[in-house]
């Protein structure tokens, strides 16, 4: 099996990993799937069947919460890199 790694903090742990709709449009998505008869893990096979499209990355869970909760709608980590680096970010923060 390949390794997994996430895209922010590099965490490997299958476990830990989730998927991440990078639109925000996750719930609305979960809601389509599951108006069709598919259960909330249905997500996997979906991405799978429809050749891993654009629109979706894997983070941690604690990145995932991050980025769900902070008023940038990106990871801490990533706002934390960002503001080292002096990078601005695509809202002009």
């Amino acid at each position: 099996m390949d390794m997994v790694a996430h895209v922010c903090c590099g965490e490997t742990t299958l476990l830990f990993l989730s998927i991440d709709h990078i639109n925000e449009d996750g719930a609305e998505h979960r809601r389509a799937l599951i108006s069709q008869g598919h259960g909330p893990a249905f997500i996997y096979y979906w991405l799978r069947d429809n050749d891993f499209p654009a629109g979706f990355q894997v983070l941690c869970m604690n990145c995932q919460f991050g980025k769900s909760h902070s008023p940038e709608r990106i990871c801490p980590h990533q706002l934390r890199f960002n503001q080292l680096n002096g990078t601005v970010l695509a809202n002009g923060k």
